[in-house]
């Protein structure tokens, strides 16, 4: 998606989605062992870096995979999210559940949606970044969101 990006606005990959272990609220209590364990440490980093966040999930039976929600949790008793826009992307048709259910997670989270900048895109096979970048509709609707999101910085 960098390459549709306004020169402006610097584009990262969240990592490490994948090692955070299952939230369990017991780690904030400071006066318990263990700690915060340091994938949920470098993941807050992260977020606490960006500016705005786009989101972009695949559906699973309805719903937000696991994964998705979980990395979410662990940000929920810190302000990383608080007043951050969010950008939701999902595919028309088939993203519907999961969109709703982060826009629910993330206005909870106090995270704001920027509906300008959330777009379902027409998708009707696997597409890589760069046969989504060469689709002019595609390509429009996500530059506009960008921008749309980069405004609300």
């Amino acid at each position: 998606m960098q390459i549709l990006a306004p020169a402006q606005i610097e584009l990262r990959l969240a990592h490490g989605i994948g090692e955070l272990p299952h939230f369990n609220p017991d780690f904030e209590n400071p006066d318990l062992e263990p700690a915060v364990p340091e994938a949920v440490s470098r993941w807050r980093k992260q977020i606490g870096w960006a500016d705005a966040l786009i989101i972009s999930s695949p559906e699973y039976a309805h719903g937000t995979p696991g994964s998705l929600k979980n990395a979410l949790d662990w940000l929920v008793s810190t302000s990383l999210f608080t007043g951050k826009p969010v950008a939701i992307i999902g595919v028309a048709g088939r993203g519907l559940h999961a969109r709703a259910s982060l826009i629910e997670v993330v206005t909870t989270m106090d995270g704001c949606v920027i509906a300008e900048a959330s777009v379902m895109l027409a998708v009707s096979r696997n597409l890589t970044a760069l046969e989504i970048a060469a689709d002019a509709g595609m390509a429009g609707r996500l530059s506009v969101a960008m921008v749309a999101l980069a405004g609300a910085v």
